[in-house]
């Protein structure tokens, strides 16, 4: 009599599942990690067997990918302040190369961040993430008003939005309707020049101002000495308007001016 013997192939982990146990062993139980992944519980207990992962060196703490997450910075952000400026962790060692895992604990953080506080967006973290939370942390929170959208990643929709508005509105303006900072809409803009999707030019209006503004207030010689040559060469009112960036009737004032302080004739030969 013959068996035929079945071989199951084992579906192997990808790096990135070893790095979704990585981050969530002991946080979540290998029940819920499996179902997030697919796997069954035992599955997912012997994989973290294999990468040397132990639940209780990390209970109760944060990996750095975990902490950057909530903070909404790059993890090489949290990288750098536990090399560079002291951020107390504990290293585990895990898998066949002995990669190292940083473990945060959420008290240490926090009496971290109270004396590092300049390098923290307070207004970015949501309430409830990292806990237990410090009464200091709302009051930070508030001093530090923030755009909800400052810091995310941009999509489709927004981009859409500031190419069909930028001729027209100032970046501030955009920001408004986006729920962003003034600067994150001018990097973006920057952004899209690069990416070939923004090729339209404008001119600059620093502190948000138009070019007649800007006009009036930066050149009011210089327009005087236009008005004069547009006025001279026979140009209209309305004429002379669009070429200084004024309307008809402040032409006619400026005119009315001029011709008080007898400047200009009362009267020319073309109108």
């Amino acid at each position: 009599m013959k068996f035929d013997i079945i071989v199951r192939k084992q579906k192997l982990y990808r790096p990135d599942e070893d790095q979704v146990i990585e981050e969530l062993a002991g946080i979540m139980s290998d029940e819920a990690i499996g179902k997030r992944l697919g796997r069954s519980e035992q599955g997912i207990k012997r994989r973290r067997e294999r990468l040397h992962i132990t639940i209780g060196a990390s209970l109760g703490y944060l990996s750095a990918h975990q902490l950057a997450n909530y903070l909404h910075v790059d993890e090489n952000v949290v990288l750098r302040w536990i090399k560079g400026h002291d951020l107390p962790c504990q290293k585990q060692k895990y898998g066949k190369k002995h990669y190292t895992r940083y473990l945060i604990s959420p008290e240490k953080f926090w009496e971290w961040a109270n004396n590092n506080q300049s390098r923290i967006r307070f207004a970015r973290i949501e309430q409830g993430t990292i806990l237990p939370e410090p009464e200091w942390f709302k009051e930070m929170q508030s001093k530090e008003p923030l755009s909800k959208r400052a810091g995310f990643p941009w999509n489709d929709e927004e981009d859409a939005v500031l190419i069909k508005h930028f001729k027209r509105k100032t970046y501030k303006e955009i920001g408004a309707m986006l729920d962003r900072p003034e600067s994150g809409v001018e990097k973006r803009v920057a952004v899209l020049r690069g990416l070939g999707k923004l090729k339209t030019h404008r001119a600059k209006k620093p502190n948000g101002k138009s070019e007649m503004e800007q006009y009036a207030s930066n050149q009011p010689k210089k327009e005087e000495e236009m008005l004069l040559l547009y006025f001279e060469q026979g140009l209209t009112n309305k004429e002379i308007g669009q070429k200084l960036y004024l309307t008809e009737s402040g032409v006619e004032k400026r005119i009315a001016k001029l011709r008080k302080l007898a400047i200009l004739p009362l009267t020319r030969g073309k109108q």
